[in-house]
């Protein structure tokens, strides 16, 4: 049988449905969720997605994502949520909502799931200065070697030297499964739960490294319009895309006005 292939725009719209339902759960449950990343960025900015971009991400503080992954439910609304604590076939630190009625082959993951939403979990990390440059090095470290792992293929713009070091580092790597890597980043994340510090940051990826922000940036969140919906966003959101982003109201160069993810989608 034929795949359907799904195009952008569908992409889109299956995207926004499981936004809806993790939003209509999180409000029913009292979970403190946030659009993150470039989806806040195209809130603030757009009023929904950035023109060329393609994905959604949401943040959570830690104990509301762990809230989120043991309270909701095995499937809701076509709506499934992969993650390590949920999936035993899961390889990222972070989470997925996605759609089970599609599938997705992304060339990042070997793991095949449906069209979804990225679920980030924020975390506390170290009020000094020093402390907090030494650990985020050595998270950086704990990242570079997964992502070192699950791309082990040939892409435009690597030096030579990194293409003559790949099979070395496919050696080392090899006793190690990727979702183990995974766990192993999700416990150095969790390094400093313990703390009530005045500084957190996104750990499980590390999309922008070295940004930490003030965690009362997390104490209030409003609802934002994004695609004639209202979602919800903290409401100290200019602090949150300064630190990421610097001077976010200004637009890229058209040259990096394009997608960023390489994948093929389609329903069932």
């Amino acid at each position: 049988m034929q795949k359907k292939n799904i195009s952008l725009d569908e992409l889109k719209s299956i995207q926004l449905d499981i936004l809806s339902v993790i939003d209509r759960f999180c409000r029913e449950n009292n979970i403190k969720y946030s659009l993150g990343y470039g989806s806040m960025l195209g809130a603030a900015r757009h009023q929904g997605y950035i023109p060329w971009d393609d994905d959604v991400d949401i943040i959570l503080l830690r104990s509301e994502y762990e809230k989120l992954l043991s309270s909701f439910p095995k499937e809701l609304d076509n709506v499934k949520i992969a993650s390590l604590q949920t999936d035993i076939k899961w390889d990222r630190a972070f989470a997925k909502a996605y759609d089970c009625r599609t599938e997705l082959q992304d060339a990042g993951n070997k793991y095949r799931i449906g069209v979804g939403i990225d679920i980030y979990p924020i975390d506390s990390v170290p009020d000094d200065e020093t402390q907090w440059k030494q650990y985020e090095r050595k998270r950086r470290l704990c990242q570079n070697l997964y992502e070192w792992k699950i791309s082990m293929i040939f892409r435009k713009g690597r030096s030579i030297w990194k293409y003559a070091f790949l099979p070395f580092v496919k050696l080392i790597l090899l006793p190690f499964s990727v979702r183990n890597m995974s766990l192993n980043i999700e416990q150095y994340a969790l390094k400093y739960s313990h703390v009530k510090s005045s500084y957190v940051s996104e750990c499980s990826q590390g999309l922008y490294k070295y940004k930490r922000f003030r965690r009362s940036v997390f104490d209030t969140y409003v609802e934002v319009p994004f695609e004639s919906h209202l979602f919800y966003a903290i409401k100290n959101w200019d602090e949150y895309l300064s630190t990421i982003y610097g001077d976010w109201r200004k637009l890229p160069p058209l040259d990096k006005q394009k997608p960023h993810h390489n994948f093929e989608a389609w329903w069932k």
